[in-house]
């Protein structure tokens, strides 16, 4: 495509049931750049969040309106027209993607369904609420969605999903406590279990904003993912409910860098537990963070059964979500079993294994999603510590 003195090459690929444009990656790749500067961006690694999106959207029933305000190369909203069978406006500030997705339009047949616009995305959202709002609605930008989410919480039909992806998570999982505290407003570092304290802080983060405008945004489904952290919340309407819902799950953990003990209270401000009742040592404070459910088994399963039912959708999205299956209704927060056996002098045991001996003394535990080397479980830190040593011939 030639547009005066930028010349831009754009490559045809497939992913699910469409075909799309974006730009040329093996090209990028024989000038020595990375994907990241593609004038329409597409990243195949994300494949799996767009296969668990459309998933998730095809629950919602028929005659479902969606939108992706940041829409690239257009990719999620081409699949899900053609896939879950929605309404769509695939949005972008930057013409050339808009070019893009008009032909993946064309390419595909969906002129009735996919609507493109080519606007800033904090004004599509504010669009989108004057016009109505939509059953669905995608933030998945580059880097965090933070500036985006408090024009796109009121673009959502209550019932409806909001979706949300942060790629900053060097940030959202403690590396940076500074800019956690700047972008989130949450107190945090990184921990043994900062993937799924990320999630929980982006979820408490997106509560907040919502209440603002008297809505409740309740996380149904959430994954961390390679380099990005994954939220789909609920969208309800009410003061009362958006005061139910930060008094009742936003809360702050409690945590011991040098034995691993935690604790999880409720509340809006941080526990005055400043020494570790196990080892007398500092405590971390990290919060606020979301201290309920982040999976509901209503579309965690549903969304699973999906998955296993179309031939398109990848093995890793399949993987993914059976894994958040078997972590339905396990406490918060896991443990790194390397981590717990290191601190002891011990050999690591195997998740598996670990697992399975928890549940044979009466305990609650499963593997995790994000950290193969992890497990979660109802037992105490003690009483994992035992099984440890007791898998690994210990003293």
């Amino acid at each position: 495509m030639d547009r005066g003195r930028i010349t831009v090459s754009l490559a045809e690929y497939e992913e699910g049931a469409v075909r799309f444009y974006a730009s040329d990656l093996e090209e990028l790749e024989r000038l020595g750049l990375a994907y990241t500067k593609a004038r329409v961006f597409y990243n195949p690694d994300m494949r799996s969040n767009r296969d668990i999106a459309v998933a998730v959207a095809s629950l919602l029933g028929e005659e479902v309106v969606a939108a992706d305000i940041m829409a690239a190369s257009g990719v999620r909203a081409l699949r899900l027209a053609a896939e879950a069978g929605a309404a769509v406006i695939a949005n972008d500030r930057n013409p050339l993607a808009y070019h893009a997705i008009r032909l993946g339009i064309r390419r595909n047949g969906l002129e009735g369904s996919v609507d493109a616009w080519l606007m800033d995305a904090n004004l599509a959202s504010l669009s989108l609420k004057e016009s109505g709002g939509v059953d669905y609605l995608d933030v998945d930008p580059f880097g965090t969605p933070s500036p985006f989410l408090w024009a796109a919480v009121g673009a959502v039909r209550i019932g409806g999903i909001l979706a949300v992806t942060a790629t900053d998570t060097p940030v959202l999982y403690g590396v940076y406590p500074d800019k956690l505290f700047r972008v989130y407003f949450a107190h945090g570092r990184k921990v043994e279990f900062h993937k799924e304290a990320g999630l929980r802080i982006l979820a408490a983060y997106a509560a907040r904003v919502a209440a603002v405008y008297d809505l409740a945004v309740r996380p149904v489904l959430a994954h961390a993912t390679r380099h990005y952290a994954r939220v789909y919340f609920r969208v309800e309407r009410g003061a009362t409910k958006a005061s139910e819902s930060l008094r009742e799950m936003l809360g702050w953990v409690s945590y011991c860098l040098r034995c691993g003990w935690r604790m999880i209270q409720q509340g809006r401000y941080p526990p005055k537990e400043e020494s570790c009742p196990r080892c007398g040592s500092r405590l971390e404070k990290l919060g606020p963070l979301w201290v309920g459910d982040i999976l509901d088994e209503g579309v965690v399963k549903p969304t699973l059964k999906k998955l296993n039912e179309c031939v398109w959708f990848s093995e890793e999205a399949r993987e993914i979500v059976e894994s958040l299956s078997q972590e339905l209704g396990m406490p918060p927060l896991y443990y790194d079993l390397d981590l717990l056996a290191s601190r002891r002098k011990l050999p690591s045991p195997s998740p598996r294994a670990a697992v399975k001996a928890l549940r044979s003394r009466g305990f609650r535990a499963s593997l995790v999603h994000c950290e193969k080397k992890s497990i979660k479980t109802d037992a105490s830190i003690g009483e994992i510590e035992e099984v440890v040593r007791d898998l690994v011939g210990g003293k």
